[in-house]
């Protein structure tokens, strides 16, 4: 039964943690002013769980900011996950750690695409599309930095949630 329950448990916080991610960007967009035309997730066998929003009618200037809001609920819900965790020793915040700096290492970290030896471009995370839209010298600097401090503090994490597993 126990296990049963951890993965209901994994379900449960994987599935809102990825709502939670895409309601991120929505909100972010709605700030910039600019349409939602569409959003879902979608669930799979290749792709386990996998969503989207796509929009419309908002300043270029802001479209790094959209790429980055889902990622940064990640990180805060990485953070929150293993600071209760500390506090309660909840396997259930420690689950919402590990998830979320998870989710948030694969989403804001720019991953490149190299066939046979030469690299043909970004593979589409939110971090690389924030860094493709990000024109401004100054905004390009933010979007780096952002993408350090979240794919540094959230691997931390992540290993620190795991390394409570192995104790």
């Amino acid at each position: 039964m126990s296990i049963l329950r951890n993965v209901v448990i994994f379900t449960i916080i994987a599935y809102g943690s990825v709502c939670l991610h895409e309601i991120g960007h929505i909100i972010a967009l709605v700030l910039a002013g600019g349409k939602l035309e569409a959003t879902g997730i979608a669930i799979g066998l290749a792709v386990p769980l996998g969503a989207y929003v796509k929009v419309s009618e908002v300043s270029q200037f802001w479209l790094p900011l959209i790429a980055l809001a889902g990622p940064l609920v990640n990180f805060m819900l990485a953070v929150t996950g293993y600071k209760l965790y500390q506090v309660y020793e909840s396997e259930v915040c420690r689950a919402l750690g590990l998830i979320n700096s998870f989710l948030c290492i694969t989403n804001v970290t720019p991953a490149v695409l190299i066939e046979r030896g030469q690299v043909k471009g970004l593979i589409s995370t939110d971090g690389s599309i924030a860094l493709s839209y990000a024109t401004i010298p100054i905004v390009k600097f933010i979007v780096i930095l952002i993408i350090v401090v979240c794919t540094v503090t959230s691997i931390v994490l992540f290993w620190k949630c795991l390394e409570e597993v192995r104790s």
